[in-house]
């Protein structure tokens, strides 16, 4: 933490180095990052920015030649790498697992938060969060009333989450680490560790390879943010306690819990009459516009819709179609399809010929059901012991795609030829191309003023033709690992135009930078820190232009 500047619009700005060494919160770890974990956040998080996705920012990656040890793959092979500070900003870093300072261990295997017994720090931290980030609740605050003060607080920050991962699922992103320390209160993507883009689509999509049971997979990160706003209404709850009961009362063990469960239920209630509703409307609304369509149906509801968007990421799936090159090439099957005139009653005839060819391999495919470590332990438990299939089936709740189906489809795709599966993804993309067709031709009649041209425009302005993927930032770890930030530099200028359309553009990102097979959908990997300490000698910068609009003005320089 180096401080907090006020720029000229009077936005307030937190500046952080992350990966300068010990702190009092790097526990047994040595505080330090590593050249490739810096620049995945470097890169990832100005992708996020110029996608339109809230996210906290970097400004710079310094580099050097001490080296530290990381276990890249968690195998147990150690390597030497280059150690590294990032500078990033954000109005603060303040997030949900701040709240838990005080939070008690509810086991003898729970940890305790490090001030529990404090009754006063998290009603300070609420009121400065409040006053400072949400001006317009505490303006109109009630003093004599602190639970309502609590409850709106709360309320908005349950919005903003739910609006933020409602953007991670429509441009297909993944966090990978979505515990309470990764969750700001801001409503900001923060902390970008083993994240990743999804290629090849799968719903049960991890991008952790630690994430064995799939926790903080691509399908449940909704539940999980949702969960993660169950733990701070919890913390809330315990400070409202303090700062409401009289002296003494509020050491009365049974009189507090008494309290707790009851405004637990208030809070509780603003989650699920806050989340559910802001997520499936901020969610429906980008969908839609990525499929150029300009409202919900008008004799239908918004159900029809999402079942229509569900039914498409099914089709993806059983395809292997790639997330973000499937939006670009249903652009193209729009266009193709669009010969009618402007108003007529003839539906839209959409082919599948553009879209299929996004789809994988045989091969690919038949890897990607291959059955998982666990999924093997799984089955032996099963042969061997008296564990029941139900127990299993508690196990696996997190999977949209449990393993004996997994099984099943990997089954069926062997008993296919690649001839045989591409017929198959035909025939599945035409199902679904007719349902699309039907809906588009209807929007079409309702909104008779908005030419195909209109949207077409409205599609390319929220489907990105590039993403940072992994291999992406393979090939740019590498090269600035040997002294060349040209490949970086490059990279950087293409994702801070996420939205330019051009020919040249469309056939580069749809090719050259479609992920390598044995790349496809592969666990991304982050910098651990282990027991070591090292100074850095020699620095280079990589640096963005500062957003805190001549606050602060910092001076780098650019290796040759």
């Amino acid at each position: 933490y180096l401080g907090e500047v006020l720029n000229q619009q009077k936005e307030r700005w937190e500046l952080q180095l992350k990966g300068a060494g010990p702190t009092p919160f790097s526990r047994s770890a040595d505080g330090r990052k590593v050249l490739r974990s810096s620049l995945r956040e470097f890169l990832c998080s100005e992708t996020m920015y110029h996608l339109g996705v809230p996210t906290t920012r970097a400004l710079s990656v310094v580099t050097s030649d001490t080296r530290v040890p990381r276990d890249v793959f968690y195998t147990g092979k150690v390597i030497l790498e280059r150690a590294s500070i990032t500078a990033r900003v954000a109005p603060t870093f303040i997030r949900f697992g701040s709240f838990e300072i005080t939070k008690p261990s509810s086991s003898s295997l729970e940890r305790h938060g490090p001030s529990v017994g404090n009754r006063t720090i998290v009603s300070q931290l609420t009121a400065y969060v409040i006053e400072n980030f949400y001006p317009a609740i505490w303006q109109t605050r009630d003093s004599s009333n602190p639970v309502t003060l609590y409850l709106d607080f709360f309320q908005q920050v349950v919005k903003r989450t739910a609006e933020l991962v409602a953007c991670w699922q429509t441009i297909g992103f993944c966090h990978g680490v979505l515990n309470t320390d990764n969750m700001s209160i801001l409503g900001l993507t923060i902390d970008y560790g083993p994240f990743g883009f999804i290629d090849r689509f799968m719903w049960d999509h991890v991008c952790n390879a630690s994430d064995t049971d799939g926790r903080y997979s691509y399908a449940q990160q909704p539940s999980i943010c949702a969960w993660n706003c169950a733990r701070l209404a919890e913390c809330l709850v315990r400070a409202v306690v303090d700062v409401t009961s009289p002296p003494g009362q509020s050491e009365n063990e049974e009189s507090r819990k008494s309290q707790e469960t009851e405004l637990m239920q208030c809070f509780m209630d603003r989650l699920t009459t806050t989340f559910i509703p802001t997520f499936q409307q901020c969610y429906v609304d980008k969908m839609r516009k990525k499929l150029g369509l300009l409202g919900p149906p008008v004799m239908g509801t918004d159900d029809s819709d999402e079942q229509l968007f569900k039914s498409l990421f099914d089709t993806m799936e059983q395809t292997g179609a790639d997330f973000t090159n499937t939006f670009i090439v249903l652009e193209e099957t729009v266009e193709s399809g669009a010969s009618i005139g402007v108003g007529s009653s003839e539906p839209i005839c959409l082919s599948p010929d553009i879209v299929v060819q996004e789809c994988c391999s045989l091969d690919e495919l038949m890897d990607a059901y291959e059955p998982s470590s666990s999924d093997i332990q799984q089955e032996m438990l099963l042969r061997f012991t008296r564990f029941g299939r139900q127990f299993f089936d508690r196990l696996n709740q997190n999977k949209v795609l449990k393993p004996q189906e997994k099984a099943a489809r990997r089954q069926a795709l062997q008993n296919m030829s690649e001839a045989d599966k591409a017929s198959h993804d035909r025939a599945l993309w035409k199902i679904w191309l007719d349902a699309y067709s039907e809906r588009l031709s209807h929007d079409i009649q309702v909104n008779p003023k908005a030419s195909i041209a209109d949207r077409l425009k409205l599609m390319r302005s929220v489907n990105p033709r590039i993403v940072l993927r992994n291999y992406m930032a393979e090939e740019a770890i590498r090269a600035a690992e040997s002294g060349d930030f040209a490949v970086v530099r490059q990279l950087l200028d293409d994702l801070r135009r996420p939205y330019l359309y051009s020919d040249h553009q469309l056939h580069r990102t749809r090719f050259s930078e479609h992920s390598p097979e044995d790349m496809t959908n592969e666990p991304a990997t982050s910098g651990s820190h282990t027991q070591h300490h090292a100074v850095c000698h020699r620095t280079v910068h990589v640096a963005l232009p500062s957003i805190l609009n001549d606050a602060m003005v910092f001076n780098t320089a650019s290796p040759d």
